[in-house]
């Protein structure tokens, strides 16, 4: 039966379904296309790590503990720019949902200064690495490779760079203190007959050998490594650290300002077999010229950049360049980032750096020492104020006269002698003592405060010292009035009281003078 002759209700059905079957078909075509881009990256994704600049990448110490995140380090771990940059890639990974699966795996960088057998960017060109971090300029992809081509032409970068430095020089104290304080024209000819180590196959090379470099370092010496799998910076290094009559030694040595403050702060590490461990080289008597942060010796900076595969087989090469580029244009952390860098580089946080891991230790040495101190003032008030207690003890009672006698201002005592005469019973209330005591203190303050007031300096301070108190603490005030009124008291008890102090200190009579001398506020 010819189409046209099926029934209306079949032709229907038919049509519904052949729609059904191209809706269906167009799904699975997006849905592969969407699958496609959010997978078309490698995974894992390898990120070399140089380790050549302390803060852009350094590896952590093996199975050592960490004071400052209290963890346990594990081999392979990195620390620095680069695995900050690790951090911050896989967050995005999973914050965009492009792919939460993918991880990002550190991978050490062998070929830092090493021979032709392990060329730079080796790692990129030969696909054992998809992203290369740390002190790469721009410019050192112009560089050839092996065959004599640019490095360019198979190694990429984000265009984002995530640091700027200059070149600096290594050099003894003694060779730079040759340099420093030195017109223009001094400092040109000591710099151009200095014997500067420069590595093979550098950006660094290409400036000496530029017209300015040649004309004002003229005396650089090119350094490879002493076999295909040597270091060339162990080559001028070596030569570095001759003896200055040594026909081979140099007196500095060349590269990237932050390059060389590691080599200044930590050396060479030593768990590489191919490289020499050196110690610091601020434990050497070596230092880095120019002197002043920021200065560099052609007045020039380099771009650091991230290098990535040009033509990488398996995934797409624009894919990870725009996620790197993504990742370094949040600005927040990589302006943080920069900023220690360039510290570590001025040399302004290596102190901090180093005792950061202590500082939970000096936190608990801090607290314990507060706590030490309120201890130790607790106790002695406590002794003080049981030593008030106790001095002076209340008159027992007998009868005889009774003599107020400041032997000191600090011992004011009242001393009741028997004697024939009048018969007077001062049982003495304990208010009455504890005023006694606190007039005490007072004179005693105030004699500590001025030691060499004269007697009547004396009485002046503390007639202003009474008329303080009278105003800002009244009860006070009226406590000390009570003590002059029963001085006075027993002073109209035929007391002779001034013959006891002919001899005493100034605050002595100035102290008795004050108790005698409140006639008009008794009356």
């Amino acid at each position: 039966m010819l189409p046209s002759m099926l029934p209306l209700r079949t032709r229907v059905n038919r049509i519904k379904d052949g729609a059904i079957l191209i809706l269906v078909c167009l799904i699975c075509i997006f849905s592969a296309s969407s699958a496609f881009s959010q997978t078309n990256l490698p995974n894992p994704i390898r990120l070399g790590i140089r380790t050549a600049a302390f803060p852009i990448g350094h590896v952590l110490v093996p199975e050592d503990y960490d004071v400052a995140t209290n963890r346990i380090i594990k081999p392979g771990e990195y620390d620095g720019f680069c695995n900050l940059l690790k951090q911050k890639l896989e967050s995005y990974l999973n914050l965009k949902g492009i792919h939460p699966n993918i991880t990002v795996v550190p991978v050490n960088i062998e070929n830092q200064y090493r021979g032709k057998g392990y060329p730079r960017f080796d790692g990129l060109v030969t696909n054992k690495i998809d992203i290369e971090c740390g002190p790469n300029s721009l410019s050192s992809l112009k560089l050839l490779d092996t065959k004599g081509k640019p490095i360019e032409d198979k190694v990429d970068y984000a265009p984002v760079s995530f640091y700027r430095t200059g070149i600096k020089l290594l050099l003894k104290e003694d060779e730079a203190k040759k340099l420093d304080n030195q017109n223009e024209i001094e400092l040109e000819n000591r710099l151009r007959a200095l014997k500067i180590g420069v590595i093979q196959r550098t950006t660094t090379l290409q400036q000496f050998e530029s017209d300015k470099g040649r004309r004002f370092y003229p005396n650089y010496i090119p350094f490879d490594a002493k076999d295909e799998r040597g270091d060339a910076r162990d080559s001028a290094l070596d030569a570095l650290e001759l003896p200055a009559s040594d026909q081979n030694s140099i007196q500095a040595f060349a590269s990237d300002a932050v390059i060389l403050r590691t080599l200044l702060k930590e050396g060479v590490e030593d768990n590489l077999p191919y490289r020499k461990y050196r110690k610091p080289y601020e434990l050497r008597g070596y230092t880095l010229f120019p002197r002043k942060p920021g200065d560099y010796l052609f007045g020039e900076t380099e771009n650091y950049i991230i290098a990535i595969q040009r033509k990488p087989g398996g995934y797409s090469a624009d894919k990870l360049k725009k996620l790197i580029t993504d990742v370094l244009k949040q600005k927040k952390w990589v302006v943080n980032a920069q900023k220690e860098i360039e510290n570590y580089e001025f040399g302004t946080i290596s102190l901090f750096e180093r005792w950061k891991g202590f500082l939970p230790y000096l936190l608990y040495s801090c607290i314990a020492a507060v706590i030490v101190f309120f201890i130790v003032v607790f106790i002695k008030r406590k002794k003080e104020k049981n030593k008030d207690m106790v001095s002076p003890q209340p008159p027992s009672s007998s009868s005889g006269q009774s003599n107020y006698k400041f032997g000191s201002v600090q011992n004011l005592q009242i001393n009741e002698r028997g004697s024939s005469g009048t018969q007077n019973n001062n049982n003495l209330q304990p208010e009455i003592w504890e005023t006694l005591n606190d007039f005490k203190q007072i004179v005693a303050d105030l004699q500590q405060k001025y030691p060499r007031a004269s007697e009547q300096q004396a009485t002046t301070i503390i007639d202003a010292e009474f008329e303080e108190i009278r105003h800002n603490q009244p009860q006070r005030g009226q406590n000390l009035l009570s003590l002059k009124r029963l001085w006075n008291g027993v002073k109209k008890g035929s007391l002779k009281v001034g013959e006891h102090f002919a001899e005493e200190t100034p605050w002595g009579k100035a102290a008795i003078g004050f108790l005698e001398g409140v006639t008009d506020d008794i009356t």
